[in-house]
């Protein structure tokens, strides 16, 4: 059963409500907040020749909002499977290194990203997000 089936929409607040400014200092790039900041331009600069539609600021995101384990696994498998459509729409040698940098993004928030999760009986409200 999907996250979605369970999540209660009038609790979780949108990535739509958030101000710019705020969308701004949340999204700070592929990568992590413990990396220095050159990194996440790199990467967030390689990751945009091959992705389009996965957003690594949804991503971060509902890492923000947290919740449960259940609810990170669940965002994590969005944020691949958005990867792996963008690499789709790629031809020959570039869907090829898309697909498997998808996979090598997927395996780093998957190993790395419980640090930056907020685990909580509920989600974050967009009060606290403000």
């Amino acid at each position: 059963r999907s996250i979605e089936t369970v999540m209660d929409s009038t609790s979780r607040p949108s990535y739509s409500d958030l101000t710019s400014d705020r969308r701004k200092q949340l999204c700070n790039g592929v990568g992590s907040d413990w990396q220095p900041a050159w990194q996440r331009k790199a990467l967030t600069k390689l990751a945009g020749w091959f992705f389009s539609e996965a957003s690594w600021c949804h991503h971060d995101f509902g890492s923000v909002v947290g919740h449960t384990e259940a609810h990170r696994l669940e965002y994590d498998r969005k944020f691949l499977a958005a990867m792996l459509r963008d690499a789709d729409r790629l031809s020959g040698l570039k869907r090829m290194m898309a697909r498997q940098l998808a996979w090598i993004f997927y395996g780093s928030v998957r190993a790395f990203g419980s640090k930056s999760f907020y685990h909580a009986d509920s989600y974050r409200t967009l009060g606290d997000l403000i």
